[in-house]
């Protein structure tokens, strides 16, 4: 397992494997046709629980959650680890 925290400060664990997943890698090509299946991605990559600890940990005062920072968060942590990269 891969441990990391964001830049906006969300602490992760990963499985070292992930950037190899070839259903996750599917997932990333059909997002740029539905950006629906963004839902799939945060789930694949962090899975049921991080995911929604990553939701709570961006919630707003106004009780949404940024579908931008949700991604740039998932984002980097999918590009911006270098064990991730590598896989």
């Amino acid at each position: 397992m891969i441990k990391g925290i964001t830049k906006g400060g969300f602490r992760y664990e990963v499985n070292e494997n992930i950037g190899d997943d070839y259903e996750l890698l599917k997932l990333l090509r059909k997002m740029e046709d539905n950006g629906l299946l963004i839902f799939d991605m945060v789930e694949k990559i962090l899975g049921q629980k991080q995911a929604e600890n990553l939701e709570k940990f961006l919630l707003k005062r106004d009780g949404y959650v940024s579908t931008e920072k949700i991604s740039k968060e998932v984002m980097e942590i999918f590009t911006g680890n270098p064990l991730l990269k590598n896989s």
